[in-house]
């Protein structure tokens, strides 16, 4: 986590002489804001279920949704369509969750997955 601020704060802070005006403060604003993301994505809760998903929280005689699955590690009541998966690296279930990414060592879901498109549209 912290080798990306290091990396782009030695570049951007050892050239710093050599840049323009308007150069350093486009660079600064990228700098903030691809470290901006990057601390947001990996802090914010990527979409873990609330405690009412639990199994021992959970009436099944009168759910409404017909399509659910039981985890069998967490013991949530996970709905199909929702897209629900279990991570295994996190061992937690994430609503619609869409990867476990290594780089922030955190799975993408979607409490996560803007700031996280964010961060890697600041990155390229």
């Amino acid at each position: 986590m912290s080798g990306i601020f290091i990396i782009s704060s030695l570049y951007f802070y050892s050239n710093w002489d050599n840049f323009n005006f308007n150069i350093k403060i486009i660079g600064f604003l990228l700098w903030f804001c691809q470290n901006f993301f990057f601390l947001i994505s990996s802090v914010i809760n990527p979409g873990t279920p609330n405690i009412e998903y639990y199994l021992e929280n959970y009436d099944l005689n009168k759910t409404k949704v017909k399509n659910f699955r039981i985890c069998s590690k967490c013991k949530l009541v996970m709905d199909l369509n929702q897209g629900t998966e279990h991570c295994n690296e996190c061992d937690i279930c994430i609503m619609k969750i869409n990867h476990h990414c290594s780089l922030i060592s955190k799975c993408i879901g979607i409490g996560n997955l803007y700031y996280f498109y964010c961060f890697i549209a600041f990155v390229c």
